[in-house]
């Protein structure tokens, strides 16, 4: 019978819903139109198949436990969609539910909290005792959120201000304010220990990277020309490239500034930036000494000191490594050595490999359906 029911997902994979990594990576949790499928990255094999009946329109797991949060989405949905299910795949069986007046945009989770994201709400819920701890007040109609697992920090777009993200720390219970951009966000991401996040703008023309302990724009490089919808960012566990992902077909890898110049490049306040067209207008000076390796600039970046554009443009800091695919709706992580973890909504799995040298193309060294 499982082995009948993933034929029938292989077969038709624009049934996929959503697609998402658990917290390490080490999983992925694909939510369709009849259930949900849990596949192992390294290496690549099928943990599970489960047919619900309808649709999973947000699949998040715990860690690599049989506990699942399942909200419903799709033509059929299982569940209603202001509806979310804990759900334990050892028992197939539904543990609990929360029930919220509108539409759950996301969810995450940590062992100790679930965030349950509504366009202008975040509830966040005591894991044990389903109780609700907190409210967070956002405009958020593309539900973003992010998590620091080690230090218990949630980021999520303000209410008042747009552009503008609030950083809560659970362990200090502190908020803070930091400006990303004029305009509303596309994506963010915290990075593996708190002290930074990633930002794009509707725009998706430029990646910011904040210092969020001195609130400071410490890196920002351009995607590319055009506008894109930006829906995923990935810093590496030794925080020293970033990977961004938009629907242009195209995942760019960039070089990051290591932990210890943060501090000595971090003399750029967020208040100084004016964007227009989401556009920061002073390059940032960072000292290149510090670094072997460096993005890609345009061979005309010199004509940057006689026209405006040309310092906006020319001057930007472009990706070093690129890996094209045939599909506009993907996401992606890091693995290890070099290598980078691709999922698509067409259901394609890849593993490829970046040149931390010479940069250019990736090497794709695994394709799998699924």
């Amino acid at each position: 019978m499982e082995e009948e029911s993933n034929k029938i997902l292989n077969e038709n994979p624009n049934e996929i819903l959503c697609v998402n990594f658990n917290q390490d990576g080490s999983c992925i949790a694909i939510g369709t139109e009849t259930g949900f499928k849990i596949i192992n990255t390294l290496p690549f094999l099928d943990v599970c198949y489960q047919n619900m009946g309808g649709g999973i329109g947000i699949i998040e797991m715990l860690n690599t436990t049989n506990i699942f949060c399942l909200v419903g989405g799709g033509k059929n949905p299982k569940y209603p969609v202001n509806e979310l299910i804990i759900w334990d795949q050892e028992k197939k069986a539904e543990l609990s539910k929360i029930k919220t007046k509108k539409k759950i945009l996301n969810v995450k989770l940590t062992e100790n909290k679930i965030f349950v994201v509504n366009f202008d709400k975040i509830f966040v819920f005591d894991f044990n005792t389903l109780n609700l701890i907190d409210t967070l007040e956002t405009k958020n109609p593309r539900g973003l959120i992010s998590l620091c697992y080690k230090q218990d920090i949630a980021a999520y777009p303000d209410i008042a201000h747009e552009g503008t993200i609030i950083i809560k720390n659970y362990e200090t219970n502190k908020e803070e304010k930091l400006k990303a951009h004029k305009t509303p966000l596309s994506c963010i991401q915290l990075n593996q220990d708190g002290t930074m996040i990633g930002t794009s703008s509707l725009k998706g023309t430029l990646i910011r990277v904040y210092s969020i302990a001195e609130k400071t724009l410490i890196r920002e490089v351009r995607r590319g020309a055009e506008s894109a919808n930006v829906n995923c960012i990935s810093f590496d566990i030794s925080q020293k490239y970033l990977l961004v992902v938009s629907d242009r077909k195209t995942i760019h890898i960039f070089f990051l500034i290591n932990n210890s110049e943060i501090q000595s490049n971090s003399n750029r306040n967020s208040n100084n930036i004016s964007e227009g067209d989401d556009i920061v207008n002073n390059t940032i000076n960072i000292n290149k000494n510090v670094l072997e390796l460096d993005n890609k600039k345009s061979k005309l970046s010199g004509m940057s000191n006689f026209f405006n554009v040309g310092r906006r443009y020319f001057g930007s800091e472009w990706s070093f490594a690129k890996f094209k695919q045939t599909s506009h709706k993907l996401i992606s992580i890091f693995g290890p050595d070099n290598s980078i973890l691709v999922v698509t909504f067409e259901g394609k799995y890849y593993q490829a490999v970046f040149d931390p040298i010479n940069g250019g193309e990736c090497n794709k060294i695994q394709e799998e359906k699924f």
